[in-house]
């Protein structure tokens, strides 16, 4: 019980702190807008406020319902993943980090009707597409789900 909760408040600090963010960046930016962060080894940052209706890099822009249903029935198979599996400790971890920044980008389209982005990278000359910190969780989630899987 007590790892659950230590888990899903992992889960509420991510999910706050993409909201936070989220709302730093609508005050502070109009559409398109951008304000250059700094830049090291050749990585450049920038906030970018920008929108998606898609999923990551504007893919299934299309088929919103279709793209809505299946985050719904994603996020729902996460929940089933950590309630009824035997996962270990690490893999339910970031099962929960996942989750979070999958509820935080479904509620960006649920009350904006598209996923609010302002992370932009460029890496030594690439355009990286603009980002937000729920997408970091989803990746960072994925790879410790991924990762344990090479030892077993």
């Amino acid at each position: 019980m007590k790892r659950t909760f230590v888990d899903f408040f992992i889960g509420a600090l991510l999910f706050g702190l993409d909201r936070w963010v989220k709302m730093i960046a609508l005050s502070s930016l109009s559409a398109g807008s951008s304000i250059e962060v700094g830049s090291l080894l050749g990585i450049d940052l920038s906030w970018t406020l920008t929108s998606n209706e898609g999923a990551a890099w504007g893919l299934f822009t299309d088929t919103p319902r279709l793209l809505f249903i299946f985050r719904v029935l994603f996020i729902l198979l996460l929940l089933w993943g950590y309630i009824f599996s035997n996962l270990g400790r690490f893999v339910k971890t970031s099962l929960i980090v996942v989750l979070a920044g999958a509820l935080s980008n479904l509620f960006d389209t649920m009350v904006w009707g598209h996923v609010i982005d302002m992370i932009h990278l460029r890496l030594w000359g690439f355009d990286y597409p603009v980002f937000n910190i729920a997408d970091i969780g989803i990746c960072l989630g994925c790879i410790g789900i991924i990762a344990p899987l090479k030892d077993g």
